[in-house]
């Protein structure tokens, strides 16, 4: 085994020990299987923006095992006609969520050289290394990454509840190299969530406790999270 192959197998075993010790629920693995699309066109159209929502029909698309790579020895899906060819690749993933709103946090867990841009049913999550705004499908990550090969950097997803639905869900990822000319190019990942298991207390009540009040109309009780089947 050469020495990068072997970083990455340590790699990705540290990654499922640090998951599986925080009891967090792994929603996409690593080496899963994705549906793929190369960037030599538009992934969608003519709404190019279609492909990263859940209704988009993706049948049509390649399947690859991740890692997606060229230029480095990785095992899984190798791009090698993307050099000098295409700048983007366009990835979806389908996953199974029971209670969203248990959800407390949300992390995407990637190796990605160069960059990459996350979007959850359609709503952007997260971007790495890309320029703001809309990328085209013949776009660019804003520079190289360092180190090289890339390692594994956990990206928190902010607000996780506003984004996931009960049921099935769509993580889409727009995977991105600096220049045409690049030597590599990088994409694997995984997504996991942490379950909020702390029940909601009271933030406020009005009256307050102890108020002396002549004529009691009614009480506001706060809690420190939505709630629901409150007597």
């Amino acid at each position: 085994m050469n020495r990068i192959a072997g970083w990455y197998f340590a790699a990705v075993a540290l990654l499922a020990a640090g998951v599986f010790s925080a009891n967090a629920e792994v929603l996409v693995p690593t080496r899963a299987t994705w549906k793929y699309f190369k960037g030599t066109t538009p992934p969608s159209s003519p709404d190019p923006t279609a492909w990263r929502t859940p209704e988009f029909a993706d049948g049509s698309w390649d399947s690859g095992v991740a890692t997606f790579f060229y230029g480095d020895p990785f095992t899984g899906t190798e791009l090698n006609d993307m050099q000098n060819a295409y700048s983007s690749v366009f990835l979806r993933r389908e996953f199974s969520l029971a209670n969203p709103a248990d959800v407390e946090s949300l992390t995407l867990t990637a190796a990605c050289d160069d960059g990459f841009i996350c979007w959850i049913n359609g709503r952007e999550a997260m971007r790495f290394n890309v320029p703001d705004g809309e990328v085209p499908y013949n776009g660019f990550a804003s520079g190289t990454v360092s180190p090289d090969p890339a390692v594994f950097n956990d990206y928190p997803i902010p607000d996780p509840r506003s984004l996931l639905v009960s049921g099935r869900n769509v993580i889409a990822v727009q995977l991105l190299n600096a220049n045409l000319g690049s030597s590599d190019i990088v994409w694997e990942a995984t997504l996991f969530s942490k379950e909020d298991t702390q029940p909601p207390v009271i933030a406020s009540q009005t009256p307050s406790p102890g108020a002396g009040i002549r004529d009691l109309a009614a009480i506001e009780v706060v809690f420190s999270e939505p709630v629901s089947g409150v007597d």
